[in-house]
């Protein structure tokens, strides 16, 4: 799949929707913010499994508040506030540690964006029970950061934290989970 983007007109970016579905449309917005903008401004076609790579292959150090990208040769940096301003987010106070957001509030989540069936347990979710829209999102997202081809039914919880940050607009410390 290729995303295409006018070129010299600042990411103006073509969201036909006979070309890129809902949930492709918030890679594209973030992708105003990213290191690759300059790349993707003199690039009338670029293909998105360079994208991918991008965000698989992030390493965030913690003290110095700094995402690395490492794609082939090529090695850029992003800052942990620009990342979180990306997500319109603040990287300052009141940041969310990941690690405290429940199995149920996860669960319920997923019940309130439509899941089908019921999920005794976090072990027991299935992204195939959510509607399309959802599940595709999940898929997009879960290929992305994991460098799978296929993908998997099931997803750890940090992961699904993730979701749950975007889903609710939750300040998590993305930083951190990167």
């Amino acid at each position: 799949m290729m995303l295409n983007v006018k070129s010299h007109q600042n990411l103006t970016l073509d969201l036909d929707s006979s070309q890129y579905t809902e949930a492709l449309r918030l890679r594209i917005e973030c992708m105003r913010f990213s290191p690759l903008a300059q790349a993707l401004t003199v690039a009338e076609c670029v293909p998105l499994v360079h994208l991918s790579k991008a965000y698989f292959a992030t390493n965030y150090s913690q003290t110095d508040g700094v995402i690395t990208f490492e794609v082939a040769p090529h090695k850029t940096s992003n800052s942990k506030a620009r990342f979180c301003r990306c997500l319109r987010f603040t990287a300052k106070d009141g940041v969310v540690d990941p690690d405290l957001i429940s199995s149920s509030a996860l669960i319920d989540m997923f019940y309130q964006m439509g899941y089908i069936g019921n999920i005794s347990l976090f072990s027991k979710f299935r992204k195939t029970n959510l509607p399309p829209m959802w599940n595709e999102l999940f898929t997009l997202f879960f290929k992305s950061l994991s460098g799978r081809v296929f993908g998997s039914d099931s997803a750890s919880i940090l992961f699904c934290t993730i979701i749950y940050g975007l889903y609710t607009r939750v300040n998590l410390d993305y930083g951190d989970i990167l």
